[in-house]
């Protein structure tokens, strides 16, 4: 039993699904690093902006928890704007989220066996 082939249509599709997925995962870790920088600051400021008499561990730990809320907010509210793209075999439908490999490092689709790269890798232009 020979390995499928890959069909030109779906080679163009597969890469277009391994790039948005590799874009999805950059942006996503920009906005993370960006809103815990932001958390920082936050919790920086409000420590700064007190008077110094005033600020004691208590205040540490409130400030501490705003920081951790400026993140956590902003982490939810990134993950409400920016959606995961569809990862789902062109062919047979099987959603590449639900294996534990990750989906750059396979050949053949878990599914239906539709060969994803060959040699040369299936990150090149179509």
């Amino acid at each position: 039993m020979g390995t499928p082939e890959i069909d030109p249509e779906f080679r163009s599709e597969v890469a277009r699904l391994v790039e948005a997925e590799l874009r999805y995962h950059k942006r996503l870790n920009w906005t993370l690093a960006a809103w815990f920088i932001t958390g920082v600051v936050v919790a920086a400021g409000t420590w700064f902006i007190q008077k110094p008499m005033d600020r004691d561990s208590i205040m540490f730990s409130g400030v501490c928890g705003v920081g951790l809320a400026t993140f956590f907010f902003g982490s939810m509210f990134t993950r409400l704007l920016l959606r995961r793209p569809d990862t789902r075999c062109p062919r047979c439908g099987y959603d590449w989220r639900l294996s534990q490999d990750g989906i750059l490092t396979w050949e053949h689709c878990p599914g239906c066996g539709l060969k994803m790269s060959d040699d040369t890798g299936c990150h090149e232009q179509p």
